[in-house]
């Protein structure tokens, strides 16, 4: 194998694995919520904060802009856009406090929310041929970006407040 082909696999194989996280997160957090699990679905939504960050921030300070010329700001604009779907169910569900019952349209809506970032997740794979449509230098610079917000390991929320300032 070359080293191109490397870099390149390296770079498909960490995407991969974090969207693998992701699913699950999000499907286990639906699952949760459905059968009204409240400390679960606050247990597994802290867990996506940490862990999903580290793609969130690659995603949408590295590999999106480099996505905009291949797919066009529209298409760009939207999975940024589902990402903050995706924190907004976090954010409302680590809101709750454990001693309420989760109000039925809240849950409606939450429920419906994370459904819509599984299914952005599941659409994410297609992305993965816009890797190998990225030169070799693009897509080891990618690699090391994404490796360097995992070393950093800033929470989704956190990401979310620098962006909002």
């Amino acid at each position: 194998m070359t080293n191109a082909a490397g870099n390149k696999n390296q770079l498909f194989e960490a995407f991969r694995e974090d969207h693998a996280k992701l699913g699950k997160g999000f499907f286990d957090l639906s699952q949760s919520l459905r059968a009204g699990d409240l400390d679960r679905a606050k247990a597994i939504a802290r867990e996506l904060d940490a862990e999903a960050s580290a793609h969130i921030a690659f995603e949408e300070h590295h590999f999106y802009p480099r996505l905009r010329p291949l797919l066009g700001d529209a298409d760009v604009d939207r999975m940024a856009a589902e990402h903050e779907t995706g924190l907004k169910v976090i954010k409302t569900i680590e809101r709750q406090p454990v001693d309420e019952k989760l109000p039925t349209t809240t849950k409606a809506r939450l429920l419906k929310d994370a459904d819509a970032m599984s299914t952005h997740i599941a659409e994410c794979g297609e992305l993965f041929s816009a890797i190998g449509r990225l030169d070799v230098g693009e897509q080891r610079s990618l690699l090391d970006e994404l490796l360097a917000w995992r070393q950093k390991r800033p929470t989704w929320s956190e990401i979310d407040a620098e962006r909002h300032r």
